[in-house]
């Protein structure tokens, strides 16, 4: 295991890195994909916990995020190390879903005001049309009389 990441002792993460607040745009997509570069640049290696059951990685996880930094200190060196690793590990997936999460949103929200704008411009080319015309008044219906 690469240890060259932990040059200095880790801070634990702030709560933004946890909690999505605000609308779906270009800044929340960036701050998610800084979050994501962030802790990739640990250098963790890919298949860190192939061995390990989901259950064992994520009771490491806990078992870190309850720890003190003082606590984890003391435990022995491999201990620490493997219970920041489990909890590395498991926040880069968890940022890359939510950033999958807000890219979908992203394309939803495009796509909807996308079909705002085609509905507007379509009934004012429409009104303009039957209006130039005088085929029909939009607010009367038809001008033929029969």
């Amino acid at each position: 295991m690469r240890t060259s990441w932990l040059g200095g002792w880790p801070r634990r993460p702030a709560r933004s890195s946890y909690v999505r607040t605000g609308q779906v745009g270009l800044e929340t997509v960036l701050a998610e994909i800084d979050k994501l570069t962030s802790v990739r640049q640990l250098g963790l290696p890919g298949g860190l916990f192939t061995d390990a059951s989901e259950k064992l990685v994520a009771a490491w996880r806990a078992r870190a995020m309850r720890s003190h930094p003082s606590g984890l200190r003391e435990s022995p060196r491999e201990v620490w190390l493997t219970l920041l690793a489990a909890l590395c590990w498991m926040r880069q997936s968890e940022i890359a879903d939510a950033l999958v999460d807000l890219l979908i949103e992203l394309v939803h929200k495009i796509n909807t005001k996308a079909e705002r704008k085609v509905e507007c411009e379509l009934r004012r080319h429409v009104r303009r049309h039957f209006i130039t015309r005088g085929n029909l008044r939009p607010d009367r219906g038809s001008g033929r009389r029969g």
